[in-house]
């Protein structure tokens, strides 16, 4: 199965947490999304507390099901966790 890069620069968001991460939105086949966080010293998410810096957006929801370890992020693949500009933004560099 192919990995292929989304987005490059992505805010990364939960919806029961106030900071974000900078990271990297990846697909996996067509059902999966893999998210690369940035991490810390110990190899943590590096939640940052300050305006999120990149205007593509990717949401959590609560009570999404989903896998994390070392700052990377395994869940289900689903367009309405996506703000608009990162919707837009994979619409135009992946068709």
């Amino acid at each position: 199965m192919i990995m292929e890069c989304l987005i490059t620069g992505l805010s990364l968001c939960r919806e029961d947490y106030p900071y974000w991460a900078a990271a990297d939105l990846h697909r996996m086949g067509s059902s999966t999304w893999i998210v690369v966080a940035n991490v810390d010293k110990r190899c943590e998410t590096n939640w940052q507390f300050d305006t999120p810096f990149y205007s593509r957006r990717l949401t959590i929801p609560v009570g999404q099901d989903y896998f994390e370890r070392r700052g990377i992020f395994v869940l289900p693949a689903d367009f309405s966790i996506l703000n608009r500009e990162a919707q837009e933004y994979i619409a135009k560099w992946t068709t």
